[in-house]
């Protein structure tokens, strides 16, 4: 993502990295001004990140080794956050969740440049409509019960 990011040049787009930034990737930020590294933050502090931000980005690769058995869990935690999520459709990912997720295919330069497009050209009235689809999203999907049916199903996937 960050190599995709680093080629597409959108003035009004900044990239913020939370947490362990492996080796790897602080040689593709060095330079980038683009690209602000806070490294690991208290809980509050990452909300409070997490509130100013335009959007979400779960990059994870589609074909991850045990990508089938992965659960979304950063999805769940910016669901709630009512922004876009850009993101990748590994195979451990519900179907439905396709509804509020903003896709684009790691190995596609073109997918990611056509979402940042869309981000950077976002009004108020398509942030507050991603708010509303995603409110009714969590509503009707994300109540503890579905939740922990869903759950049980998935792993049983696994011991059947």
């Amino acid at each position: 993502f960050i190599r995709c990011f680093n080629v597409l040049k959108f003035e009004n787009l900044e990239l913020v990295l939370c947490g362990r930034i492996p080796p790897a990737t602080l040689k593709l930020i060095s330079g980038n001004p683009k690209i602000k590294q806070l490294g690991f933050l208290s809980e509050a502090e990452l909300h409070q990140v997490c509130s100013k931000v335009d959007a979400f980005i779960n990059p994870r690769p589609e074909g991850v080794e045990g990508g089938e058995t992965n659960f979304p869990s950063k999805i769940l935690e910016f669901l709630p956050f009512g922004k876009m999520i850009i993101s990748t459709i590994t195979p451990g990912l519900a179907p439905y969740y396709k509804d509020v997720l903003y896709c684009y295919q790691s190995n596609e330069l073109d997918t990611l440049k056509n979402t940042l497009a869309m981000l950077s050209t976002m009004s108020d009235a398509e942030a507050a409509a991603i708010k509303t689809k995603t409110d009714s999203f969590l509503y009707e999907y994300k109540n503890n019960e579905l939740i922990k049916k869903q759950l049980v199903d998935w792993m049983n996937g696994f011991v059947n």
